[in-house]
């Protein structure tokens, strides 16, 4: 009887101990896994949409930008926007128009407003747009040619969606929208005259940050300091001073509000200089 209980207890402690060496194993496996798997990390440039649905909110809204250029106010606001150059260039992220008002002809309207009344006379469904706006930071609308023969007055450029797989100096035949509903398909080599282009951005990537320095070198995502909002402000400032021919204009934001990179510095033709103070720091935009 004795001999079969200890019999009985050695092979249960055997049983125990096979368990806790087993899950001490897993328990380090498990540990290791977490130290090493970074699958979850997104890069700066990993969009964080399928090329598929950006291309639908892509050409979603680039047929409700044409059929809003019929209005004078529209084409005011577009080319005053994208005269600021926030990127360096002739561009403006969506998201910082949707909310400029306008007059129109159903009164004044946020832009994005008009915009999904004119989705809804015209039957253009923007579903692609509305639920995935928020995750496409870098939707943008451009102007890289003619820019500066496009008078707002009495000319209306047609609208041109273009894939994110575009490739250039391929002809590759677009999309391009006219005001009055219609599209044709076009190359570059048919474009002779002022458009707008609805893109994802190249200056900007798809987090937010400006990826390009003032001489149009890509900077690494470690080097991304500037966000597009903060560009796109200081973009403002700089066009209010031209404007008010001022020599230079001096503001304080607060701290953290934003880092401008090392490539802006005071050998660059839009120069900005930065001075620390105690609690803020001052920026100064020389026209």
């Amino acid at each position: 009887m004795i001999k079969k209980s200890l019999i009985y207890y050695f092979v249960l402690f055997t049983i125990v101990l096979i368990v806790n060496i087993s899950c001490s194993k897993e328990d380090k496996d498990t540990k290791s896994d977490i130290i090493i798997d970074d699958s979850n990390i997104i890069e700066c440039d990993e969009p964080l949409l399928t090329a598929e649905i950006r291309n639908k909110i892509i050409d979603e809204l680039s047929q409700v930008i044409a059929l809003s250029l019929t209005e004078n106010d529209v084409r005011r606001m577009l080319h005053n926007e994208l005269n600021k150059q926030f990127t360096f260039d002739y561009d403006i992220l969506y998201s910082f128009v949707a909310d400029k008002e306008v007059n129109t002809k159903f009164g004044k309207l946020k832009y994005v407003e008009l915009l999904h009344k004119l989705a809804a006379d015209n039957n253009i469904c923007l579903d692609y747009l509305d639920k995935n706006l928020e995750n496409f930071k870098n939707l943008q609308i451009s102007a890289p040619s003619y820019f500066e023969e496009w008078q707002t007055e009495n000319f209306i450029p047609e609208v041109i969606s273009l894939p994110v797989e575009y490739i250039e100096n391929k002809s590759i035949k677009v999309k391009s929208y006219a005001s009055n509903g219609t599209f044709s398909l076009v190359t570059e080599e048919d474009i002779n005259k002022p458009f707008l282009l609805v893109r994802e951005s190249e200056r900007v990537d798809p987090t937010g940050m400006i990826r390009v320095d003032i001489n149009n070198f890509v900077l690494p995502p470690n080097y991304r300091t500037l966000t597009a909002y903060s560009a796109y402000k200081i973009s403002e400032l700089k066009s209010f001073s031209e404007n008010e021919n001022m020599e230079s204009v001096i503001i304080k934001v607060p701290d953290n509000e934003f880092d401008l990179p090392d490539s802006l510095n005071n050998n660059s033709k839009k120069s900005y200089d930065i001075n620390n103070s105690i609690n803020s720091d001052i920026i100064q935009l020389n026209a």
